[in-house]
């Protein structure tokens, strides 16, 4: 009876580590960090009930507190690549928008394209992701896609020196 009940927590241990894998694998994605609060809510039900479980039975502590230990590993290592994107991002994009200040200052207009500031597209769009810089009636604009979420975009405001978060 004992090992049948072993390789009932095995089997356990081994499929709920193959759904957090998966789970890591499809938010770990650009612009899909938001999913994992609606993730998150619905494993509420399932700690709550492990740690009334965990209360009233002893001898499955070890393996509950197992499994709800590689959950949280699974959500920090999301939460963690996506704080690394949203910074490694800010920080290309700050480097972008100083090579456009340092243009401007030495001559007294914005770039027509971002080609003049010796960068191209691609280099964006493999460091960014979705970004755009314009120079319009004199006025430079740049944004990029938030890494975290679907649709919204951080533009920055040349006029204030801030970076606006824009939602859809």
């Amino acid at each position: 009876m004992g090992d049948l009940v072993q390789a009932d927590k095995k089997l356990s241990l081994k499929s709920d580590f193959i759904a957090a894998a998966i789970i890591v694998f499809l938010l770990a994605q650009r612009h899909a960090g938001f999913m994992l609060v609606f993730v998150m809510l619905l494993s509420l039900p399932f700690l709550i009930f492990n740690l009334f479980v965990m209360m009233k039975n002893p001898g499955r502590r070890r393996f509950l507190r197992n499994k709800i230990l590689l959950w949280i590993v699974a959500f920090g290592c999301i939460i963690t690549w996506h704080s690394y994107l949203y910074v490694s991002s800010r920080k290309t994009a700050n480097e972008v928008i100083s090579l456009v200040q340092q243009y401007i200052a030495k001559n007294g207009h914005c770039p027509a394209d971002i080609a003049v500031l010796g960068l191209s597209e691609d280099w964006l769009k493999n460091r960014l992701g979705l970004s755009h810089y314009y120079c319009k009636d004199g006025e430079p604009h740049f944004y990029y896609a938030t890494t975290y979420l679907v649709f919204e975009t951080e533009q920055y405001d040349f006029k204030n020196n801030v970076w606006w978060h824009r939602g859809s």
